[in-house]
């Protein structure tokens, strides 16, 4: 006789299973990017005795305890008022700005690298206000959370800087620099769409019109990282008119897009393509100042 099911007791049918477990992955990724995760043991969903329908055997169960996992002023910003209450946290400057930025993760590194060359003597603070504005100067001197959001006109000219003086004014440094971020986030794990250019749909693939629409859909997922990244624009993954086999990689109303973060943004899509031995595959051009696409050089 088969067991009554209580009312509480959710069916785990193999939808609602994937389901749960993207919305844990997201919720693990984001706790990362913050650096929260894994949360204190006193805090971890299942640490404390609750009613039975918070259990974690059920799929509501797991996606409250992941949704748990996310920290609060995420939750109240993503998931609206109902999860607002509770005492302040400083984690609410990270609220999204109106000003063009990029996220505290890529500039704080930047920064660091401004810093050292002021360290070694190789450049000094005087120096500085021939490529930065006062107001530049300043976040110098100031703590950045990864998950802080910073003006990306203020980036660019931090990048003109290095290219200046540490790489001798050469675009091929930015390049470099673009590749090295990949190669950082791809090791780190923190974006799980990162860790699938292990196991591209693409790679697997022989018949070569097969393998063209797998990279596709590879690309448009591994675009759901611009997101997390910049606050500005968008980026879209278009067939190419002039090639059936190739694709456009399209960055929509960013004006505000340095030209230095152009080169950088060079390296970091071409990193990603020489993870499947695609190496030097896209080439990009700004058709109009809000307008820049980055364009296979190839079929793959």
């Amino acid at each position: 006789m088969p067991r009554a099911r209580p009312e509480n007791e959710v069916s785990a049918s193999p939808g609602s299973r994937v389901a749960v477990r993207l919305i844990i992955g997201v919720a693990r990724s984001q706790s990362c990017l913050l650096g929260v995760w894994p949360p204190p043991a006193g805090d971890r969903p299942g640490a404390r005795k609750e009613p039975c329908w918070h259990s974690r055997k059920s799929p509501a169960g797991f996606l409250r305890a992941s949704l748990l996992s996310i920290p609060l002023p995420l939750r109240a910003r993503r998931l609206g008022p109902r999860f607002s209450s509770g005492p302040p946290y400083i984690a609410d400057v990270e609220a999204m700005p109106t000003l063009p930025s990029i996220k505290g993760s890529i500039f704080g590194r930047a920064v660091e690298d401004v810093l050292k060359l002021v360290s070694a003597g190789t450049l000094s603070r005087s120096e500085l206000q021939r490529w930065l504005r006062p107001e530049d100067i300043a976040v110098l001197d100031k703590p950045l959370l990864p998950s802080s959001w910073c003006d990306v006109q203020a980036y660019g000219r931090v990048l003109e800087l290095l290219k200046d003086v540490e790489g001798k004014g050469r675009t091929e440094y930015l390049r470099q620099r673009g590749a090295a971020s990949a190669e950082m986030l791809r090791q780190t794990g923190i974006y799980q769409q990162m860790e699938y250019l292990n196991r591209t749909q693409a790679s697997q693939q022989k018949d070569p019109r097969a393998r063209s629409l797998a990279f596709g859909r590879d690309l448009r997922l591994l675009t759901t990282i611009y997101g997390s990244i910049l606050n500005f624009g968008r980026q879209v993954v278009k067939d190419d008119p002039e090639h059936d086999d190739r694709y456009l990689l399209e960055y929509q109303d960013v004006a505000s897009y340095p030209e230095a973060l152009c080169w950088t943004t060079d390296g970091f899509v071409n990193r990603m393509a020489k993870q499947h031995g695609q190496p030097d595959l896209w080439t990009w051009e700004r058709r109009a100042p809000e307008l820049i696409v980055y364009r296979m050089t190839r079929s793959i």
